[in-house]
């Protein structure tokens, strides 16, 4: 809840520059948040949580062979959106909704105040919005784990790609 309501007001914030002229149409808007607030926070296996708070993404599910145990599928229930107690949805699918069109992307890193040298810069998670109406292009922070969404039929696919900076910290384990 705390990343969808960030990202909708940085994309509100963004509309009021983009109505006084302080930014064009042409202009990229990127979204940067970070989760080292809510620290003590550990990241879950699979897909880094911030995803699920622009796109659609549920309880990971896995295909296994019964006689081999290899993997033959992974994928994840469809979530639209969540429930608040009072009972209120909060959508989940910013990312193929047009009225988040004029954010490019996000970054999100989960770094704490102290100690971001020790955690290096795998922290970084980024994606970009395949409804965009200024995408970003492939690689576009350098660093970190990228998640690439593109638009599938009625749905969408993220593939990851992993980037290093040479000469940044990459943690102390």
């Amino acid at each position: 809840m705390r990343y969808t309501q960030a990202i909708r007001e940085k994309r509100d914030r963004f509309q009021a520059y983009r109505e006084a002229g302080v930014v064009s149409t042409h202009d990229r808007c990127i979204v940067a948040l970070n989760s080292g607030g809510l620290w003590p926070h550990v990241e879950g296996v699979g897909l880094p949580r911030v995803l699920s708070a622009v796109f659609p993404i549920g309880n990971e599910r896995v295909t296994l062979d019964a006689k081999t145990g290899k993997v033959l599928r992974i994928d994840h229930e469809y979530r639209g959106e969540i429930l608040r107690a009072n009972g209120a949805e909060i959508p989940l699918t910013a990312f193929l909704d047009p009225e988040y069109a004029q954010i490019s992307g996000i970054i999100c890193d989960s770094a704490r105040v102290t100690g971001w040298r020790q955690q290096g810069n795998q922290r970084f998670v980024s994606t970009n919005n395949p409804t965009a109406t200024t995408p970003l292009p492939l690689g576009f922070f350098g660093l970190g784990t990228e998640f690439r969404s593109e638009r599938n039929g009625d749905g969408f696919t993220l593939k990851r790609h992993e980037r290093k900076i040479s000469g940044v910290p990459v943690g102390a384990g």
